[in-house]
């Protein structure tokens, strides 16, 4: 292993490691993945919430020997929870029990004369395991989705689908499996246990050849479906409604007792109630319950016997001209079951209900509100369509009047927070969707967290009552909004740039933890959405949540884009940026402090830049036998900038306007200056060449030219230090690029050089390969096609720059493009 349990202690907090070995050891790791020779680790964890979260985890051996972790989770926590330390302590257990396993057993090589077991045996032993290993790795599984079909009676539905482990280590999408006993495990081999293969078997059985599909329903003889059920959740793969719903899990019996209840066209039926009210109670002939938040699910037990239970589920509805003379004829053969209750119509009264938001735990972590008006106590789902409501006051049912007024009111207050009802979902058990509200499409990513902090306080203040039943996290704030970036010189045009903010008197690098905010967002986009509070949240990795400046993180996440790549951070949490995005960087007003680590050119030229007050005027050279129209002269002093600031660039006026002669001009200024310490390589389409030796002597005849073309040229590479300009031609590039790149040239221009905008060509390569102080191209087109192509010349230019082609793609050419991103154009 690369890690020790002794590396979670040192980097978890105590209470998430205490926690996370809990969950180790009662099996709620699920699906352990491990890749990159154990440099990656993904899993499932079975939480509180309905749906397990995923932790991703990425083990770094840092340079001092040391671990660390990047633990990242879809809990609300996010980083460095107890989920992660549970993946880390399940990974352990097993490496361990791979190894107990050989040691035990005997597994190893035999020695001669040793008690070591034979080939045989071992064959059998490893034989005997197999089901315990492969079935963690298992890369295919069969699940059960349990639902409950009412239309025919209490009927239990149970249905088999085929699921593949994705290589991001979820599963994926459900499918159908064949049709038949035999179809089913000839198709489904590799993903179907022996459990599997034993319950199909079973099904077929009770269903005979009546089995059209795969679909099996149950509307008679209890124990039998208990023993099915039984069977099926004893897979750890059972879901009630969805595969999204926590597995399964057999619990204890629950008490429960008869009753009738109202439908909502005022008819009254049967029904198991169970006495524990945060239940729900699965009506089938033999009546079970399920427990939402543990997944737990199993048996209601009443105290009639379960043929009385079975008999009494399957009377019909009852109307309301039925149910007094159901009563009277039940009590007089004196029934063993409760009669139907008298229905009192309570129209006098109209009562104002009150509202009851309750924060529930949802999906990957997020949290949901589920909404129910009180009438006295009734809970009313405000999308429910009846009109009246129910109470079962001195054995009568009491009809009372919704107050419909009032309940869109209350929910106007609702909307005015963003919430809005969720779209009714498809489970059967799923009367709690009834009453979700969830966040409006533009709300922020982080809506929960500020709904929690702030309107929860504005909505008790207009009446409504707020229960949060969430995750409860630790809210803090930084000491101030101030965020200071350092910075340090780590390539030729890059820096290692780190942020940090101060909590509790203490620096606490800012990069990790945006990265780990990142994570909750679905894309860039997310980050206009932040809240209208001025506050996005973050975990920090203690599980604590800092609340921080949302403007100033808005600003900084638009121009720190590389933030959103999945391996964005170095091994010590720093971010590598280029030379320009740290100018641009130092100008925001989000950054409130700068320091600069050690020194180098990069430091003074950014500094050089921070100061930059225009480009100044040079006076022409006197050798210059031209005169410059005042666009050249604008040209000609850029050139200089570019090279007193250690720059290259394009020059890129239109076809026709006089690049070349700006360019003489620039070059005899150098050589007046005595600046030039090597000659200067000028390349260019072989049809230039001659207008290139014409020019050069006409406007410069101070200047000494060689031409390497045509077969003479090779004698006359060892001659180019005599020179000030050197003339070449792109088609001899990959011919003699070779000599060229050994000549430490002081000047490089490409004319027309948009001959190198395809980065894989031969030609390109040998220009990138050149060696020079400042190199220049020379091009009315730089940008032809793409901005791809922009790309290819930079890499020329100053390469490194715009980063590697595939990062540029990504975060600049493709929004540019498709998107019209204006923020990255600006970049």
């Amino acid at each position: 292993m690369l890690f020790s349990a002794q590396d979670i202690a040192n980097l978890f907090d105590p209470r998430d490691r205490s926690r996370g070995h809990i969950y180790q050891t009662q099996g709620h790791v699920k699906d352990l993945q491990q890749s990159d020779q154990g440099k990656r680790l993904t899993a499932l964890v079975q939480g509180t919430a309905r749906t397990p979260y995923r932790v991703d985890i990425e083990v770094i051996k840092r340079r001092d020997g040391r671990i660390n972790f990047q633990s990242y989770c879809t809990c609300p926590v996010g980083y460095m929870c107890k989920h992660g330390s549970a993946v880390l302590l399940e990974a352990i257990a097993q490496d361990s029990r791979k190894h107990e396993r050989i040691g035990e057993y005997g597994l190893g090589k035999r020695k001669a004369g040793s008690d070591a077991l034979s080939p045989k045996v071992t064959r059998w032993l490893k034989q005997l395991n197999k089901d315990d290993v492969t079935h963690e790795q298992a890369d295919s599984r069969i699940i059960y989705i349990l639902t409950q079909d009412e239309r025919h009676g209490p009927n239990l539905t149970i249905t088999p689908y085929s699921q593949h482990l994705l290589r991001d280590g979820t599963w994926g999408a459900k499918k159908n499996i064949g049709y038949g006993h035999s179809i089913m495990i000839r198709q489904n081999e590799n993903a179907a246990d022996d459990q599997d293969k034993a319950i199909f078997y079973l099904l077929k059985e009770h269903q005979g050849s009546q089995m059209p599909h795969t679909v099996w329903s149950f509307d008679s003889d209890g124990d039998y479906i208990d023993f099915i059920l039984r069977r099926v959740i004893q897979t750890q793969h059972a879901f009630l409604g969805s595969e999204t719903s926590p597995p399964l899990m057999l619990g204890a019996p629950e008490p429960a007792e008869l009753t009738w209840t109202l439908t909502p066209d005022m008819m009254q039926v049967p029904t198991v109630a169970a006495k524990r009210r945060d239940l729900i109670t699965m009506m089938f002939v033999s009546p079970w319950y399920v427990n939402s938040s543990s997944g737990e699910i199993g048996r209601l037990e009443c105290t009639e016997d379960v043929q009385t239970v079975a008999q009494f589920l399957k009377a019909p509805p009852v109307s309301q001209n039925e149910a007094p003379v159901l009563r009277a004829a039940m009590e007089k053969i004196e029934a063993p079951v409760p009669s139907p209750f008298k229905i009192r119509d309570m129209k006098e009264k109209v009562q104002v209900p009150k509202a009851q938001l309750t924060l529930i735990q949802g999906k990957e972590g997020t949290a949901g509100a589920k909404l129910s008006f009180t009438y006295g106590d009734k809970a009313v789902a405000p999308t429910t369509p009846q009109t009246h409501y129910a109470a079962v006051e001195d054995d009568e049912i009491h009809l009372y009047k919704r107050n419909l007024k009032a309940e869109a009111a209350l929910l106007a207050k609702l909307s005015a927070h963003q919430l809005t009802p969720a779209p009714l979902q498809s489970s059967d058990y799923s009367a709690a969707q009834h009453s979700l509200l969830v966040p409006q499409e533009d709300a922020s990513p982080w809506f929960w967290l500020d709904f929690q902090h702030v309107a929860s306080a504005h909505l008790k203040d207009d009446g409504i009552e707020i229960v949060d039943e969430t995750t409860t996290l630790q809210i803090i704030e930084p000491d101030s909004n101030d965020i200071e970036a350092s910075f340090s010189q780590s390539g030729d045009w890059w820096f290692s740039m780190d942020l940090g903010i101060m909590i509790g008197g203490q620096r606490v690098p800012l990069l990790p933890v945006l990265v780990g905010m990142l994570r909750k967002l679905k894309s860039p986009d997310d980050i206009d959405r932040l809240t209208e509070g001025g506050k996005c949240y973050a975990p920090l990795p203690d599980g604590r949540t800092v609340a921080l400046p949302a403007d100033r993180i808005r600003t900084i996440l638009k121009t720190l884009v590389e933030l959103f790549d999945d391996k964005a951070l170095d091994d010590d949490g720093k971010l590598r940026v280029s030379m320009d995005l740290t100018a641009a960087f130092l100008k925001l007003e989000a950054i409130t402090r700068k320091r600069w680590l050690g020194e180098g050119h990069l430091r003074k030229l950014v500094e050089k830049l921070g100061d930059f007050e225009g480009i100044k005027k040079h006076a022409l050279p006197k050798g210059l036998k031209a005169t410059l129209r005042p666009y050249q002269i604008d040209g000609y002093n850029w050139l200089h900038f570019l090279g007193e600031y250690g720059l290259s660039g394009i020059l890129a006026d239109d076809m026709g306007l006089g690049k070349t002669i700006q360019a003489i001009a620039y070059i005899q200024s150098l050589k007046e200056k005595k600046k030039i310490e090597a000659p200067c390589l000028i390349v260019m389409p072989t049809s230039l060449v001659s207008n290139w030796q014409t020019e050069a002597e006409r406007f410069a005849p101070d200047l000494k030219i060689l031409t390497l073309h045509g077969k003479e040229r090779l004698p006359r590479f060892d001659k180019t230090h005599h020179y000030d300009i050197v003339l070449t031609t792109y088609p001899l590039l990959p011919r003699d690029g070779e000599k060229l790149a050994k000549i430490k040239w002081s000047l490089v221009i490409l004319d027309e050089a948009q001959a190198i905008k395809n980065p894989a060509a031969k030609m390109t390569q040998a220009a990138c390969s050149l060696q020079a102080k400042q190199r220049l191209c020379l091009t009315g087109t730089p940008v032809e096609n793409h901005l791809g192509e922009a790309w290819s010349l930079f890499t020329f230019l100053m390469p490194g720059l715009l980063g590697d082609h595939k990062g540029f793609t990504k975060h600049y050419r493709t929004p540019i493009e498709k998107d019209g991103d204006d923020d990255r154009k600006n970049l």
